[in-house]
């Protein structure tokens, strides 16, 4: 600015004076380096530090970025209504798929071992593609009982607890009878990821095939679950925990040609 005409704009806030503005003219020495011979006045306001006096707040830095500065609190229902699959697929036929996929797995989860059930067969990306749910241990059942495994959320602690309560007996009995399920299962957010992973492998065009394996499960990513760092914040602040573990020990394949 053109130092006879730069002004500062204050406003009375809190026993404090805190600047909202700047204004004045641009120095013409500045103006010239751009081929401009005319006055150009200028005038900008903060609006952050407006809208922190006219709501009251103290600090801006948790008006702005409350994310960072502020200790968000969920409920239960809340927490379980911010978990979602990490990866899915965009393709439509292949988002789509997904449930006929997923209940294809599921009615073959008895079959011994080794087995390959096919769950898809369609074109990604104008590829004849194919995926396949697949167990390499003898006498084995296809899926393990852990795949069955649902995601529940009890007293801002993540679970992931078989179907059935008696086989965990009377210490979960409360988390089964309180918890807010979440709708997800193990095998839907794996399947759900391995689509995704399928749909990106198909259009770089790398390779004509995949294949992933999981064993034990120790942690959410593993099963393609995604919890918010805000959640993941709230959790830890309170020392609970997220327990999405067990043994699953099948594979998924698809090849496109």
């Amino acid at each position: 600015y053109d130092p006879e005409t730069d002004t500062e704009v204050y406003v009375a806030y809190r026993g404090k004076q805190i600047e909202v503005g700047n204004l004045g003219f641009y120095a013409p020495a500045s103006l010239k380096n751009y081929d401009i011979d005319l006055p150009v006045f200028n005038i900008g306001y903060g609006v952050e530090r407006m809208a922190m006096i006219l709501s009251g707040a103290t600090d801006l830095r948790a008006l702005v970025y409350p994310q960072f500065y502020e200790e968000s609190e969920f409920t239960d229902e809340e927490l379980a209504a911010l978990l979602t699959p990490e990866r899915k697929p965009e393709h439509p036929a292949l988002a789509a798929a997904l449930p006929d996929m997923i209940a294809k797995a599921v009615s073959a989860k008895d079959q011994s071992g080794p087995a390959s059930i096919l769950i898809f067969k369609g074109k990604i990306d104008g590829r004849d593609t194919e995926i396949a749910v697949f167990n390499w241990d003898e006498g084995k059942p296809l899926l393990s009982l852990a795949a069955m495994n649902q995601v529940v959320v009890h007293d801002s602690c993540i679970y992931g607890l078989p179907p059935d309560p008696p086989a965990l007996g009377d210490k979960f009995a409360d988390i089964y009878e309180r918890g807010v399920r979440t709708g997800l299962r193990f095998i839907d957010t794996i399947i759900t990821g391995f689509a995704a992973d399928v749909e990106r492998a198909v259009r770089e065009g790398k390779h004509n095939s995949i294949e992933q394996r999981w064993k034990i499960v120790k942690r959410p990513h593993q099963i393609n679950l995604h919890i918010p760092d805000a959640a993941c914040d709230f959790i830890q602040r309170l020392h609970k925990h997220i327990r999405i573990t067990g043994p699953l020990f099948f594979g998924l394949k698809a090849h496109w040609k």
